[in-house]
């Protein structure tokens, strides 16, 4: 269950009298905004493993059920009461361009506008001569309203569509904390913080570069 940190309660407070937050669905089907409520069947939600659930996808025109698995995505962001999701489709299915199959919901917690993800992700799709697929969605969880969260693709199926369609040399780098393949970022002092992880093409391990 998600509960969010109200100050000067201690943890046992949240068991006995939660703080909950609901909203009407009926009220939300008159937006453009598709409602999507997920039900964990009383398991928690992890940032290590994925849990098995039931997802409902509500639009004024749509009322579907999904099997789906969840997990907690993210690393400084755990620290966020409103938290990030990866969101994975067992059959698959569509919203409109939105493909429907590994997905993620961005929180934008230190976003208070909302836009700056969806801005950015936009304009990558109209560089790239692509249809834009994101999405605002309202999210509910086990009956709680979470918020209005972006509606993504999952970056590395966004990435094995590109390699697709171009011959040219690819790779894709994730910003991330130590250990690094690649160190940069700002320079603090004599020291710089932050580093990148190279997601594709594999990086091959020392181990491995011996047997070469």
């Amino acid at each position: 269950v998600l509960m969010r940190r109200i100050e000067g309660v201690e943890s046992g407070g949240y068991i006995a009298n939660p703080k909950v937050f609901r909203k009407n669905i009926q009220r939300f089907k008159k937006f453009n905004f598709p409602v999507i409520t997920i039900n964990t069947n009383n398991n928690g939600i992890h940032n290590k493993k994925y849990t098995h659930n039931s997802t409902n996808i509500i639009t004024p025109t749509l009322d579907q059920q999904f099997l789906t698995k969840i997990k907690i995505r993210g690393n400084t962001s755990l620290d966020f009461p409103k938290k990030q999701f990866n969101l994975f489709f067992e059959e698959g299915g569509a919203i409109g361009n939105q493909v429907l199959k590994k997905n993620i919901l961005v929180s934008s917690y230190t976003d208070k506008s909302l836009i700056r993800n969806k801005i950015s992700q936009d304009l990558f799709s109209v560089l790239q001569n692509q249809e834009i697929v994101s999405s605002y969605s309202h999210v509910i969880i086990n009956n709680v309203y979470e918020g209005v969260y972006l509606l993504l693709e999952h970056p590395k199926e966004r990435f094995k569509k590109l390699l697709k369609k171009d011959t040219t040399f690819n790779f894709l780098l994730k910003i991330d904390r130590p250990p690094h393949d690649f160190i940069g970022g700002v320079r603090d002092s004599l020291y710089i913080r932050g580093g990148y992880n190279l997601e594709y093409p594999p990086a091959v391990s020392l181990e491995e570069k011996k047997k070469i």
